[in-house]
C-alpha cells in the first residue's frame, strides 16, 4: 500500500462499511475520537467526473449518519491525525474552485484519492500479489468495494438485525420502523463496536503471533484473576466438603476419645453403668 496513510484508509472502510467516496471524502471535523464516532456528512462524499474531484453528497440521503467504532480504530486515527490540516483544491463541474481542509486520507502527493490510479497503482497488486514489489497475495480478486459487504457479513455473523445494518450502512429504513427499533439498535451497535474491536485483536494476533495488539488503549478483558479466583473457591469447597471430622482446620484423631460425639459417650457410659 501507500503509505500508512492507505493502510488506515483501508482498515476504516473495512470496520466502518463506509462507501470508496464516503472514505476518501472524510474530513477530521466528521471524526469524534472521545465518543468513537465517525460521522458521514451531507456534503462529505467525494466525487469524481470528468477528471474533477469535489465534495459532494453521498448516495442517499439515509448516507448522511454516524457510525460507532472500535477502539482501535479510535486511536488509530487519533495517532493520524498529526498529519491534518492540508488543504486540497476541490474544481466543481460548474467551473467553480474551493480549497478544503483537514482531508484525512490524500494520495502519496498529497491530492485526492482516484479511485482508477488507487487501484491500479496499489489496490490490485496489494491483493492479487506482486512479484517485483515483494507483495504475496493478500486476497485475489478482492475489491475495496469487497470491504463494505465484507463489514456486512460481519454484522450478520454478529446476530445484527436488518434495521442495525441498513443503519450503519446509510440504506433507507422506513420511518415507523427507525420508531419502533431504534432503541435496540443503538443497543446492538453498543454490542456489535465490541465484537468489532474483538475481530481486530484476532486478525492481528493471527498475523503476528505473540506481537502486542497496537492503537488499542482499551485493554482486553483480564479474565485470568477471574478464574484463578473461581479454581480456588473451587478448591476451597473441595477442602471444606473433605474437612468432615476436623475441628478448627485440624484433623482429629480417630483414637481420641474427644473424637467421639456426645451421643457415642453417653451410650457408652450408659453399657458402664449397666455392667
Amino acid at each position: 500500500m501507500a503509505g500508512s496513510n492507505a493502510y488506515v484508509m483501508v482498515l476504516t472502510a473495512a470496520y466502518t462499511g463506509m462507501r470508496w467516496g464516503e472514505t476518501t471524502g472524510l474530513r477530521w471535523t466528521a471524526i469524534d475520537t472521545d465518543r468513537r464516532v465517525v460521522a458521514v456528512q451531507p456534503d462529505g462524499s467525494l466525487h469524481e467526473i470528468g477528471g474533477r474531484c469535489f465534495l459532494g453528497p453521498p448516495k442517499t440521503a439515509e448516507s448522511a449518519r454516524e457510525i460507532p467504532i472500535p477502539p482501535f480504530l479510535a486511536d488509530l486515527l487519533q495517532a493520524e491525525r498529526q498529519h491534518a490540516g492540508c488543504g486540497l483544491k476541490t474544481a466543481h463541474p460548474d467551473g467553480t474552485e474551493r480549497v478544503v481542509d483537514g482531508v484525512v486520507f490524500t494520495s502519496p502527493d498529497g491530492g485526492w484519492w482516484r479511485r482508477s490510479t488507487f487501484s491500479r497503482r496499489y489496490w490490485r497488486p496489494a491483493v492479487n500479489g506482486e512479484a517485483r514489489r515483494g507483495w504475496g497475495p493478500v486476497k485475489p480478486g478482492l475489491t475495496f468495494h469487497g470491504l463494505r459487504h465484507s463489514h456486512n457479513t460481519w454484522m450478520i455473523d454478529e446476530g445484527c438485525d436488518d434495521v442495525v445494518r441498513a443503519r450503519r450502512l446509510g440504506h433507507h429504513v422506513p420511518d415507523k420502523i427507525q420508531d419502533v427499533y431504534g432503541h435496540v439498535a443503538d443497543r446492538v451497535n453498543r454490542r456489535l463496536v465490541k465484537a468489532l474491536e474483538k475481530r481486530w485483536r484476532k486478525t492481528w494476533s493471527r498475523a503476528h503471533p505473540g506481537d502486542p495488539v497496537p492503537w488499542s488503549t482499551t485493554a482486553a478483558p483480564n479474565t485470568t484473576k477471574k478464574n484463578d479466583k473461581k479454581k480456588n473457591d473451587k478448591k476451597e469447597k473441595e477442602r471444606a466438603k473433605g474437612a468432615v471430622g476436623q475441628r478448627g482446620g485440624v484433623p482429629r484423631r480417630t483414637d481420641d476419645p474427644r473424637a467421639e460425639s456426645s451421643s457415642g459417650r453417653e451410650r457408652r457410659q450408659g453399657r458402664s453403668k449397666a455392667a
